[in-house]
């Protein structure tokens, strides 16, 4: 799906064709909300009569109608991206048998697209420690053979690398020499160009000194389709019982744990929020639960998701662009057990 740029240089909103009239594409503005309308002539005002808008990051279908094409209300400031061609679409008429179009009668429909492959991901920190595959692996196999498994634990997670992403990454449960056994069948066929890295995903760790990076990366599937992130669900354990002034079980954060998106398009990032406490996270997810310990056993716990499509967005990622999520560690988070968070959604295949 070929992809192209809309800006303007002018320092104040002008009307600017996005896509003509014979176009099918698809819009998402990447810097501010965006006003448009669509017409067959160029608008002559900041406010029409029947425009709408795009909201931030939030992809919408143009369908051309052999007439109207779609405006776009910009300055300097805003960033637009544009791909050509659009879902199917179904087309609606009134009881005359006339099509209900885009401009007047206007009837907005929203297509309900089906997704087949879901995405279920850590969020992760990629280490040095890696190896390549000592001989072809064939799908479905639980042990295979690295050209060096120094440096490799049992209980470590591990990322397939040959260009795709398995999300889920695989648990190491034993190794003898060089031949390593994971807790689950692989999912694809490897050879010796690929191979295996570490990966962290227990993001109790010390970011005081060096803020730690965990990130989502785009699944590279065989389509290079977009990953649409719906929601993220997190858990942290910890020695003591939290509350809404603490992190965690711990003290609140003196800098905070930073959410934010990177679109590498255009070498831009957006912070979404910083969560200090736990009463910062339940503002952001308003779904969070303190856990008790099991008849005083075991460990207390925090947890808690947020479900992007309740406040009007769907994050969306481009492998081909490097795009990723991430959580940024900024201060020492080593007094909780463990905190891990997973990102969920689909491919648009």
């Amino acid at each position: 799906m070929a992809t192209q740029n809309i800006s303007t240089i002018s320092d104040v909103k002008v009307w600017i064709e996005a896509c003509s009239e014979t176009e099918n594409c698809e819009i998402e503005t990447l810097k501010g909300d965006v006003t448009f309308i669509q017409s067959e002539l160029e608008p002559t005002t900041d406010i029409e009569e029947n425009s709408m808008v795009f909201l931030e990051f939030v992809p919408r279908q143009f369908v051309g109608n052999g007439t109207d094409k779609l405006w776009v209300y910009i300055d300097s400031e805003n960033k637009i991206r544009k791909r050509d061609g659009a879902s199917p679409v179904a087309v609606i008429a009134d009881a005359a048998g006339n099509t209900v179009g885009v401009s007047e009668n206007t009837l907005d429909v929203n297509v309900v697209e089906i997704h087949t492959n879901a995405v279920n991901q850590e969020f992760h920190q990629d280490t040095a420690i890696t190896s390549d595959f000592a001989s072809a692996v064939a799908k479905q196999s639980r042990s295979f053979d690295v050209v060096d498994a120094t440096g490799f634990t049992i209980g470590d997670k591990i990322k397939i690398e040959n260009g795709t992403v398995e999300p889920q990454f695989p648990t190491i449960l034993d190794i003898a020499t060089n031949t390593i056994t994971i807790d689950r069948p692989l999912d694809r066929d490897y050879t010796t160009s690929d191979g295996i890295r570490k990966v962290n995903v227990n993001m109790a760790v010390d970011g005081s000194v060096t803020p730690q990076e965990f990130k989502i990366e785009a699944e590279t599937s065989l389509t290079n389709a977009l990953t649409h992130i719906t929601r993220v669900i997190f858990e942290m354990t910890h020695n003591t019982a939290g509350d809404l002034g603490t992190f965690g079980g711990i003290a609140a954060l003196t800098n905070g744990v930073v959410v934010r998106v990177y679109k590498g398009e255009f070498d831009f990032w957006k912070t979404i929020t910083v969560w200090r406490t736990n009463a910062d996270i339940k503002r952001d997810m308003y779904d969070v639960a303190f856990d008790a310990r099991s008849g005083g056993q075991g460990d207390y716990g925090t947890s808690g998701r947020a479900t992007f499509t309740r406040f009007g967005m769907i994050g969306e990622y481009d492998p081909t662009q490097g795009d990723f999520l991430e959580l940024l560690i900024q201060d020492d988070l080593t007094g909780l057990l463990s905190f891990r968070m997973n990102a969920q959604g689909h491919t648009n295949d």
